[in-house]
């Protein structure tokens, strides 16, 4: 059978911008007017399963600010919150059909003004509504088996993120049980604690020093991640010195996100904490990589965590740090400990990035599914 191209204005019938400017919280308010918002799930009308019949709702194009997604809602009049635009198919799609093809675009992410030019050019491919019908269970089938390779490598992931904890912990865990072990606070531990100072936006610069804050800190990995970073022009003096890391240097986030941990590393350069991150240096004789991973275990977070404060904002004070129980072994041990840490993580990296890979290519498989089925008919 042939497949009708159809011009955008062929296939979609404008949805009124009128009330636009009506704001979310009046609909939920009077729940008068049906508004439709950029989340996951809708202000009335169907979910994705409910719109399974012909004669059931039509898909409605959501651009968002930063995203596209297809909703399946059936309003009489509906208006798009703030940064929301809608579209409405006409009668002659089967709604899967045209959300899948809608979906199968590619239309680039710099807005949603950007997305309606694009789009706008685009043509569509319409053949007879049981070929529509027929194309939408091929598809499924194809989705279908995908998403069951999917699940299968998500379970993976979650395995390997138990693991790393896991392996992280484990060895401190066996030390907790040992009777010889050797208990010391961090008033003991550390020779030098601080945080970073306020007001430090006025030294930012384009080039420069490191200003390291709570997102170059991770959970249960002491590398500090530096993909996006912040780089400052340090004031002259004391103030400088004081929150300046050097090599073996611990850094713990002490607000937002309570209890991250990082290790300074003799590549990092000049760098600074701001005013959410302690900075703690251990003393002569202590491995600062297993101390690192002491404080970044469920065992260490632990005691970080005792004398957590705040009733709606928590937060760690330095004294919580030096109040921390540390196990004290000998610098053998220590090396052999951070090691066999660093021994079993390496292997969970090295699966966690195949895992990556996998989900990477499963969604371009995904994207292959869909573009073959709609620029093989656009052919006819």
């Amino acid at each position: 059978m042939t497949a009708h191209q159809l011009s955008f204005e062929e296939a979609f019938v404008p949805v009124s911008d009128r009330g636009k400017r009506v704001e979310k919280r009046a609909y939920l308010e009077s729940g008068q007017i049906p508004v439709v918002d950029q989340g996951e799930g809708l202000i009335g009308g169907y979910t994705d399963n409910e719109a399974k019949a012909y004669d059931g709702p039509l898909p409605v194009l959501v651009f968002g600010d930063h995203t596209r997604r297809i909703k399946f809602v059936d309003f009489p009049f509906a208006v798009g919150a703030q940064g929301v635009k809608l579209l409405k198919p006409r009668k002659c799609w089967h709604p899967k059909f045209i959300a899948y093809q809608l979906t199968s675009l590619r239309l680039d992410d710099r807005g949603y003004s950007r997305h309606y030019q694009l789009l706008r050019k685009e043509t569509f491919v319409c053949p007879p509504i049981d070929e529509q019908r027929r194309i939408v269970a091929e598809i499924e089938e194809q989705l279908s088996r995908l998403e069951a390779g999917v699940t299968a490598i998500k379970r993976v992931q979650a395995n390997l993120k138990r693991y790393r904890s896991s392996a992280i912990s484990e060895p401190f865990t066996a030390l907790e049980g040992k009777g010889h072990v050797d208990w010391q606070t961090g008033r003991e531990v550390f020779e030098f604690i601080t945080s970073g100072s306020r007001g430090w936006a006025k030294y930012y610069s384009d080039s420069g020093a490191l200003f390291l804050r709570v997102g170059n800190v991770r959970r249960e990995n002491i590398q500090l991640e530096l993909g996006d970073i912040q780089r400052v022009a340090p004031p002259l003096g004391a103030e400088g010195l004081r929150t300046q890391v050097a090599p073996g240097d611990i850094l713990v986030t002490i607000t937002a996100d309570v209890g991250r941990v990082g290790l300074v590393s003799s590549q990092l350069g000049e760098a600074f904490v701001n005013q959410h991150v302690a900075l703690v240096r251990p003393r002569t004789g202590f491995n600062p990589r297993y101390l690192a991973w002491y404080l970044a275990s469920r065992v260490g977070n632990q005691q970080l965590r005792l004398n957590e404060r705040g009733a709606t904002r928590t937060g760690l004070g330095l004294d919580d740090i030096l109040a921390a129980r540390i196990p004290f072994i000998d610098n053998i041990e220590q090396d052999r400990v951070a090691a066999e840490i660093d021994r079993r993580l390496s292997v969970v990296e090295e699966l966690e990035t195949q895992v990556h890979a996998d989900l990477a290519r499963a969604e371009r498989l995904r994207q292959a599914i869909l573009s073959s089925a709609f620029s093989s008919r656009s052919e006819h």
